[in-house]
């Protein structure tokens, strides 16, 4: 009997120094996207970054990357990295459209850093 006691003990407690407590992310992230859209019929191939309607290519000029990972490892020197992917094909038009999700953990002063990669994405 005092063998069983001790073995139910030995069990219980064992569970109870092996729980692990689940803890939530608190990091916060800012987003953007890298867009490549690609013509069927032309064999071109364009890539943009948004950042959201504050951090627009005023001139409007085109990137010097000609395919995603290029920008993607161009984003990454600067702490992004690859979120989620998605692509929305339009047949009738002959072209479809890749965008790739980024993220970065939010610091203070972004906004500065953002303007720079815009600044040398489109030189």
């Amino acid at each position: 009997m005092k063998k069983l006691v001790l073995l139910a003990l030995i069990v219980l407690s064992s569970n109870v120094v092996f729980s692990q407590e689940n803890k939530v992310s608190e990091e916060k992230y800012t987003y953007a996207v890298i867009i490549g859209t690609q013509s069927y019929l032309y064999d071109d191939f364009k890539v943009e970054l948004d950042f959201g309607a504050n951090f627009i290519s005023k001139d409007k000029k085109e990137s010097k990357f000609k395919s995603l990972i290029d920008a993607l490892n161009f984003v990454s020197a600067y702490n992004w990295s690859l979120d989620k992917t998605y692509v929305n094909t339009y047949e009738k038009m002959n072209k479809s459209i890749h965008y790739w999700v980024i993220k970065k953990v939010v610091f203070k002063d972004q906004d500065t850093e953002k303007k720079e990669i815009l600044a040398k994405f489109y030189e």
